[in-house]
């Protein structure tokens, strides 16, 4: 058994592999960083309570973070609560043969082993549409070869900085809208963010794809799948969890 952690901006999300090709048991935690490694040993134990998986038969953990300060928060506990020395998935360890994107250190980790996992999952080379706090497009070519991509604002980051500086913008329930049109606060701010995001999410991906790889085949994964997934239908797939399907695969690499 392997607990897999990639632990964002804003949250951590844990997964538990048996098997390689999906997460037994998937939960996200807030990523605080006025937590002590005491709150998240403690939590991630009660977690894997919860789950019924007993951590004496973890055999390995594995995280990934795009946020290299905040990985020692994480690495910590995992010592301290699971007694296991963490695996800490780097650019040398992941599953791509090769990194067009100069210098290769300025990716996130996250942006490297979510096209890496597509890679595996899907016949031809993909293009990765990752939706979260940010939205990364990453381009895998023939050969596994990552070209390249771009970062943009995501629908967190766009609803995070509405609820700060707008008065009236609370944390609605931002479930999907019936129409465009809203007939009421709540229904139009619904609107207004999912599908004023979603042409912006389409064109972006469209333009990178144009310019790196046309036929690819695009895929997407990310927290917010949920709510858009049926808004998709112009991609050839949605995959969840392609990112902790990444940090395995990384992880096993690393112990060849």
């Amino acid at each position: 058994m392997l607990l897999v952690l990639d632990v964002g901006d804003t949250n951590a999300t844990c997964g538990i592999f048996r098997d390689p090709d999906k997460p037994d048991h998937v939960w996200r935690l807030a990523a605080q960083p006025s937590r002590s490694a005491d709150e998240y040993g403690l939590v991630i134990r009660q977690y894997l309570s919860f789950c019924q998986s007993d951590r004496t038969a973890l055999r390995a953990v594995a995280i990934a973070s795009g946020v290299p300060a905040v990985t020692d928060a994480w690495t910590r506990p995992i010592r301290l609560y699971l007694d296991h020395e963490p695996t800490v998935v780097a650019v040398a360890n992941q599953s791509l043969r090769a990194i067009r994107y100069p210098p290769s250190g300025d990716l996130g980790i996250d942006r490297i082993v979510t096209p890496g996992a597509a890679r595996r999952r899907f016949v031809s080379p993909p293009t990765v549409i990752n939706i979260g706090t940010a939205t990364a497009v990453d381009t895998v070519a023939a050969g596994d070869v990552l070209l390249g991509g771009t970062p943009s604002p995501g629908d967190g980051a766009f609803t995070d900085r509405l609820t700060r500086q707008t008065a009236r913008w609370l944390h609605d329930d931002l479930s999907h809208p019936d129409r465009a049109s809203g007939f009421s606060t709540q229904a139009g701010r619904r609107s207004g963010w999912l599908l004023g995001y979603l042409p912006l999410l389409k064109g972006f991906t469209q333009r990178v794809c144009a310019e790196l790889d046309p036929d690819a085949q695009t895929v997407a994964t990310g927290g917010v799948l949920t709510v858009f997934r049926t808004d998709l239908d112009w991609l050839a797939a949605v995959a969840d969890k392609l990112t902790l399907g990444g940090i395995y695969y990384a992880n096993r690499k690393s112990h060849e």
